[in-house]
């Protein structure tokens, strides 16, 4: 099985993957009790997967399996709006973190799977531009609260996020695309 083979199944599952994890929507009931359309919880899991089985190509990859499975767990809160509240600020904080690691190193490894996979090809350096951007909007919109009070700029930093989370998910279909097998 070549490198593109085996790259493929896991480049489809990461798009699918941050597809649930970047695209949160959901109705809130009262401030209970939210129904999810998009659950995070299943992007970290598919996430999981991808760190699981792609561990034999990087092993890198199977350190992050444990982050994305506890982070799949944090984000069965989502479904509870009322626990945010309830929930430690240095807790939130250390998952923040945890998440943000999670996200570049995660981007990282599969960058390199695709320098590997389709040596010549630009989507390691589109997907490591890709990471990086996500990374620095999501850091700025983590610290929104600490340095900023203005809601206009609120807004173009969602604006900006949104569309830094939607190059990303175009990356990553663009890779398994590439690495699709030949019919």
């Amino acid at each position: 099985m070549t490198m593109q083979e085996q790259l493929y199944p896991l480049a489809r599952r990461a798009f699918w993957g941050y597809f649930f994890v970047l695209l949160n929507i959901n109705f809130t009931f009262n401030h209970v009790f939210a129904l999810q359309f998009l659950p995070n919880t299943v992007g970290w899991w598919l996430l999981a997967r991808v760190c699981r089985e792609g561990k034999a190509l990087r092993p890198s990859l199977g350190l992050l399996r444990s982050f994305c499975l506890v982070l799949a767990v944090w984000n069965v809160q989502q479904f509870f709006p009322t626990l945010e509240g309830q929930i430690p600020g240095l807790i939130s904080l250390l998952v923040g973190l945890v998440t943000l690691y999670t996200h570049f190193q995660f981007l990282t490894d599969l960058a390199a799977l695709a320098d590997e996979a389709l040596p010549g090809g630009e989507h390691g350096h589109k997907l490591r531009s890709a990471r990086t951007v996500m990374v620095v909007i999501t850091t700025l919109l983590y610290c929104y609260d600490l340095l900023f009070r203005l809601p206009a700029l609120a807004v173009v930093m969602l604006v900006v996020g949104l569309c830094a989370y939607i190059y990303l998910l175009v990356q990553l279909w663009g890779l398994s695309k590439s690495l699709s097998p030949a019919e």
